[in-house]
């Protein structure tokens, strides 16, 4: 794991759990980290999906994509996003 990946998750993972607003941005962030420098989409969809019920826009854009990709089951996109 590089250096820059190891300091984002030191000073974001804290932040995610505490205000509202930060939790969601934070979370979806460390799902684009995790899948683009990773390639780890079971993680990113985590990430996504937390944020994405604490009412992250782009986190569910990015479950929509996901689903469309055939990554993510109907099952458990409609449950996330409560269709």
């Amino acid at each position: 794991m590089d250096k820059v990946l190891r300091r984002t998750r030191k000073t974001y993972a804290p932040i995610g759990t505490s205000c509202h607003w930060w939790a969601c941005r934070v979370r979806y962030l460390l799902g684009c980290v995790e899948e683009s420098r990773n390639g780890r989409l079971d993680r990113a969809l985590k990430h996504w999906i937390i944020a994405a019920k604490l009412g992250c826009d782009n986190s569910s854009e990015a479950l929509t994509n996901a689903s469309k990709a055939g990554v993510v089951s109907k099952e458990n996109f409609d449950a996330v996003l409560g269709a």
